[in-house]
């Protein structure tokens, strides 16, 4: 289990006392046993303030709205399609609209996880798996991250 020390600081703005906690992931492959890769997924929370969490909050439900409003349509698309081919009315009903249905859930999901790995997972802190150490967007929150965690560790948010 990892654990760090933070500063009370917000990680994403640097607002002193902190009362909320944001959740990053972060994945790192490796070699496991007779060569398998294996992929570890860890999560840790970070200390963010209530405006921050909130930010993230609906950041998260955006890329939700996208996401679905993607898949709805691309399902939608399909659907439109397979009803009106000449061959339709020889295919199942329940493939016509499970078929849409399906792909536009794998679209929304996709679509969301794809927004949320861009706007949100990157935003202010990532896991760097290779120095066992966050590295954070702001200066200040790094600096006291690294004097609590790493003292002799310099780090900035381009040294990725």
């Amino acid at each position: 289990m990892i654990r760090f020390d933070f500063p009370n600081l917000c990680c994403r703005c640097a607002a002193p006392e902190p009362l909320c906690a944001w959740e990053i992931e972060a994945e790192d492959r490796k070699l496991g046993v007779a060569s398998a890769l294996v992929t570890v997924t860890t999560t840790i929370p970070v200390p963010v303030c209530t405006r921050c969490r909130r930010v993230l909050g609906l950041l998260v439900a955006i890329c939700w709205f996208c996401g679905l409003t993607a898949g709805g349509t691309a399902g939608w698309y399909l659907f439109d399609w397979a009803f009106h081919r000449a061959q339709a009315s020889g295919v199942p009903h329940a493939v016509l609209v499970s078929l849409p249905f399906v792909l536009g859930i794998l679209v929304a999901a996709g679509t969301a996880w794809l927004l949320q790995a861009i706007f949100i997972n990157y935003d202010f802190v990532y896991y760097d798996a290779r120095q066992g150490s966050l590295v954070f967007k702001n200066r200040v929150c790094q600096e006291r991250f690294d004097a609590l965690n790493n003292p002799s560790v310099g780090r900035s948010w381009s040294a990725g």
